[in-house]
C-alpha cells in the first residue's frame, strides 16, 4: 500500500469510528429516555438503569469487531429488555436501536 493509500485508511478509519461512536451515544440516549418514559412514576429518581448505560469501544475485541456498542453492567438488564416468565419485557435498548436507525437510512442492512 503506498503512503498516500495508507494515510486515506487511517483517515477513514477514524472517521468511521467517530461517526459509529457517534450512533452509538445516541442509542445510549435515547435507551435512557426509554427506561426514564417506562419507570415507575413513584420511584425516586435517578435511574440506576439509565445511568448505567455507557458506549464503550468494539475496537479489537476478541471478535475481530469494530465499532462501538451500548452496555450496562446491571444484572438486571437483560430482564428488563427481554422480560421473564413473570415480568412483560419492556425493551429499551432494541427500541432505541431501531429508532436511531431509522434516523439513517441503509445502514445496519437497511434500505
Amino acid at each position: 500500500m503506498t503512503r498516500i493509500s495508507q494515510q486515506f485508511s487511517q483517515k477513514l478509519r477514524r472517521r468511521l469510528s467517530e461517526v459509529t461512536a457517534q450512533i452509538a451515544e445516541d442509542v445510549r440516549a435515547e435507551a435512557a429516555e426509554i427506561v426514564l418514559s417506562q419507570r415507575n412514576r413513584d420511584l425516586p429518581l435517578p435511574s440506576r438503569l439509565a445511568d448505567s448505560l455507557e458506549v464503550v469501544s468494539a475496537s479489537g475485541d476478541q471478535k475481530g469487531r469494530e465499532g462501538h456498542d451500548v452496555k450496562t453492567a446491571l444484572p438486571y438488564a437483560k430482564y428488563v429488555e427481554f422480560g421473564t416468565r413473570r415480568m412483560r419485557a419492556e425493551p429499551f435498548l432494541s427500541s432505541a436501536a431501531r429508532r436511531i436507525a431509522a434516523r439513517y437510512p441503509g445502514v445496519g442492512g437497511r434500505p
